[in-house]
């Protein structure tokens, strides 16, 4: 038994060898169907309308299809929103090809993805020729802005010539006709774009007199012409005006444009056919348009550098807070405000927003001083509650002659307010600042330090704020209380000519005027000659002052912080 024992261990080796031979080399799992209707692809590889290539019950995993697979997806087009890595034209082209792209997303490939030499190849391309209208119409205002008109003129002929039914085409067809006018302009002939007739009329009319007065038309032998065109303060009215002033009258400049939009409108237009603008609006970011496009008028960020900078040094303010109506001025200044206070190291602790037409305040300055939410302040709460009790209880019981008082009497007001701020900044009115104080008091915050704009420059600041305000504070660059103003020759003239005082619009709309004329006289004759040397402007003087061109093409001028003393408004400095 024991031999046999040791004859199969000396077998054993011989055996096993023998076995592995008549086995693969290697091991293989045994293959598992994919359940039906699933995808079988490479892990984080997504593949869209892959036919299903498997199911329950065979032994192939990978049997041929029994259907045609589905065509591709079309391609959807979604705007490149990563700006610091830049799309391939291609994708772009390949975007359009798509049967599916919509025509806003080929709008937006067209007319803020493409380059002139992109927009150039696309226009060549056979597939591509549904858009060739569009091609060429962003070619066209592309070569404009560039500067380069002969070769707009060419994509607007082409565009004009190959699809005349085509909704491009009629207004191809206008700027043909206002680049050829472009090429000449009368020395003699200055633009203005003012609304005479419409909603501003009056304010219009006034800047009108103004530029009159700028330009000496009302002296004998005048040596200019003032072609003016009625806006209405409608934006598409103005540029419409635009293409008139240059295509008829041979303007060398224009000068207008009161409200944002027309003003930007306008500067858009004129710019584009490089004839120089001065806008007379306040509208933030005017001059970034173009190099044709000047200003004159006291903007937003004149106003709060100023202002700010009379906080923080003069009165040591370090917190700052924001109370500003929804609406594009109120928005406007706030935002400027709040960029200017964090560019001094100081701080906006409050902010609060309000409805433009809002009468009762009473919600608006609770939010603002934090008693609107006394879930916020609970603990607060329960104790000044307590203590309020506490003290009703004691006045009780020394005159119980007396009924006791309702419970919401007292708790009212029973949060103190938080008034973390040094000044509060109102973008507003002077009626609406009038409002604000009367509900601070109301809320028991007496006393407070108020910052304004120029709007508050008006008699009517004294009525609504009360002559015994003296912590009201604004900026603007005319003080009509000067007498020194008074006597200035454009003060004299214009009230005697037209028979009332001048405004600061009027003043700037002469001032406009004159630089204009001033710049003419020099030698000026052509609107490139124009536009350089209001460019290189410098120091010139002004109505009330030394005025300066930026290198922003603003034109810069003192400005003042006024206040209320005894009901009188006062200048500062």
């Amino acid at each position: 038994m024991i031999r046999m024992f040791v004859s199969f261990l000396l077998a054993l080796p011989l055996l096993l060898l023998f076995s592995c031979a008549s086995q693969p080399v290697q091991y293989h799992a045994p293959r598992k169907n994919a359940p039906v209707g699933s995808r079988q692809t490479a892990p984080a590889v997504e593949i869209k309308n892959r036919p299903i290539t498997s199911s329950a019950g065979t032994n192939s995993t990978f049997p041929p299809p029994a259907e045609p697979a589905a065509p591709p997806a079309p391609v959807k087009y979604v705007p490149f929103e990563n700006k610091n890595v830049a799309p391939l034209a291609a994708d772009y082209l390949t975007a359009l090809r798509s049967p599916g792209i919509s025509k806003k997303s080929a709008q937006d490939i067209i007319e803020n993805q493409l380059s002139i030499s992109q927009l150039e190849k696309a226009a060549a391309e056979p597939a591509l020729q549904n858009y060739r209208p569009q091609f060429l119409s962003r070619l066209a205002m592309l070569s404009l802005k560039e500067r380069r008109s002969a070769a707009a003129l060419e994509y607007y002929r082409s565009l004009v010539t190959q699809y005349p039914q085509h909704p491009f085409a009629t207004s191809a067809q206008q700027t043909i006709l206002v680049l050829q006018a472009a090429e000449s302009a009368d020395e003699k002939v200055i633009g203005a774009l003012l609304p005479i007739t419409g909603k501003n009329a009056n304010v219009g009319q006034h800047a009108l007199n103004a530029l009159r007065m700028g330009l000496e038309l009302n002296k004998p032998n005048a040596k200019y012409r003032l072609a003016v065109y009625d806006t209405q303060s409608i934006p598409e009215t103005a540029a419409a005006g635009v293409d008139k002033l240059i295509r008829e009258d041979k303007a060398i400049a224009l000068i207008g444009g009161l409200s944002s939009k027309e003003a930007m409108t306008i500067a858009q237009r004129a710019d584009l056919f490089s004839i120089p603008f001065i806008g007379l609006s306040q509208k933030s970011g005017l001059t970034s348009i173009g190099e044709y496009v000047f200003r004159n008028s006291l903007t937003p960020e004149m106003q709060v550098d100023q202002l700010v900078q009379y906080a923080y040094e003069k009165l040591g303010a370090r917190k700052f807070a924001i109370l500003y109506p929804n609406d594009t001025y109120g928005v406007e200044f706030s935002n400027i405000f709040w960029d200017h206070v964090l560019a001094r190291n100081a701080t906006v602790t409050a902010a609060q927003s309000y409805d433009a037409k809002e009468n009762d305040f009473t919600d608006v300055i609770r939010k603002l001083i934090g008693t609107y939410y006394p879930e916020g302040r609970a603990e607060e709460y329960r104790d000044r509650s307590k203590e309020l009790r506490l003290a009703k209880k004691e006045k009780l019981e020394k005159n119980k002659a007396k009924k006791p008082t309702r419970e919401h009497e007292f708790e009212e007001n029973i949060l103190p307010p938080v008034v973390d701020f040094d000044v509060l900044f109102l973008p507003d009115s002077g009626k609406t600042l009038g409002q604000v104080m009367a509900f601070m008091k109301v809320n028991d915050v007496p006393k407070m330090t108020y910052l304004g704009t120029n709007i508050w420059n008006t008699p009517d600041i004294v009525k609504r704020a009360g002559t015994q305000a003296e912590n009201i504070f604004f900026v603007d660059a005319l003080d009509l209380n000067d007498s020194s103003v008074r006597e200035t020759a454009f003060f004299k003239e214009y009230s005697a000519q037209y028979s009332e005082e001048p405004t600061l619009i009027e003043m700037q709309a002469f001032e406009s005027a004159k630089m204009v004329r001033d710049v003419l006289l020099s030698g000026a004759s052509t609107r490139e000659n124009v536009a350089g040397r209001l460019r290189s402007l410098g120091r010139s003087s002004g109505v009330t002052g030394e005025l300066r061109m930026s290198n922003l093409r603003e034109i810069e001028r003192p400005i003042h912080v006024m206040s209320l003393e005894k009901g009188v408004i006062k200048k500062i400095e």
